[in-house]
């Protein structure tokens, strides 16, 4: 049989469906992603070529490093390329290439946070993953996919309004400010009023920008808000929503904030402040080394 003939894959059709903006393909493609086994990349000599051939460890055994995946730099960020079709690893690598078989499902807990995917590089049709779609995956698993593609589809927010000014809910405002500003990874905060499903009260709606933090990191801040939050009852701030996701340019939670001005910005360190550490760390370099000497200098000769 000819690579022409060859029967691709549920998951390779799929893709192939979901490109073309067949009706119901692109939800279909990610439902099937994510109960699929996928075939990925692993480094010449790694612990991984010992597992080919079977399963990975489960969750919670291991990082990224460890099983030694073969991960690439794709516009910036660390990308780990997966394959539905063994064959396709060939073509991609342009050499042998080992790889092992893994459930997407798995997959997604062992790489972080900060790491995208790529299906089928190479081939006709392919597709970046990106990690605030893996975030979304992983957070709402098969009940978040129609909302991410929605998403993805550049859909409006179903029955949401989203209200910016400066005069929101001012007294959790200035709590928040003191909440945030104790987390250097913070870059930038933001507060808008939405309304849902034709409510006619309003919930505040909290954005973060971080340049870099971990998921429990989030997970600790975002309870934290809520917390600071349920203090604020008296001005309808009791109940609050968190998008923490707003350091990922392809996140579609960019439109919630369009109108809005950060509450809170990072502080940036006046070069007069970091001469000055600079200064103390040569003088508390140099001290270190004078005592040593002296150390040194005191012991008997022999």
């Amino acid at each position: 049989m000819t690579e022409e003939e060859r029967e691709p894959k549920e998951l390779t059709k799929l893709l192939e469906d979901a490109a073309a903006d067949k009706p119901g393909a692109a939800e279909a493609f990610f439902q099937t992603l994510l109960r699929s086994e996928v075939y990925v990349p692993v480094k010449p000599g790694s612990q991984a070529e010992s597992w080919k051939g079977g399963a990975l460890p489960e969750v919670g055994e291991g990082g990224l490093s460890q099983f030694g995946f073969a991960t690439v730099e794709y516009e910036g960020s660390e990308c780990l390329p997966i394959f539905s079709e063994e064959e396709f690893v060939a073509h991609w690598a342009e050499r042998e290439q080992g790889s092992v078989l893994k459930e997407f499902k798995s997959l997604i807990w062992i790489v972080g946070s900060d790491l995208w995917m790529y299906l089928n590089p190479n081939q006709e049709v392919g597709k970046e993953i990106t990690s605030w779609e893996l975030e979304a995956i992983r957070e709402g698993g098969e009940e978040a996919i129609k909302d991410l593609v929605a998403a993805l589809n550049d859909e409006p927010l179903a029955d949401i309004e989203v209200r910016s000014a400066n005069d929101l809910f001012p007294k959790l405002r200035q709590s928040l400010i003191g909440a945030v500003d104790i987390h250097p990874e913070i870059e930038e905060a933001f507060l808008v009023a939405v309304k849902e499903g034709g409510s006619e009260h309003e919930r505040p709606m909290v954005g973060i920008r971080y340049s870099k933090a971990t998921k429990p990191k989030r997970d600790y801040v975002k309870n934290e808000i809520e917390e600071t939050a349920k203090d604020f009852e008296s001005e309808g701030a009791a109940y609050v929503f968190v998008i923490d996701d707003l350091g990922d340019k392809s996140s579609p939670n960019h439109a919630l904030f369009d109108e809005a001005t950060p509450f809170y910005i990072k502080p940036k360190v006046s070069g007069t402040l970091e001469r000055a550490k600079a200064k103390l760390k040569l003088v508390l370099g140099k001290g270190e080394e004078e005592s040593q000497a002296e150390d040194d200098s005191a012991e008997p000769s022999s």
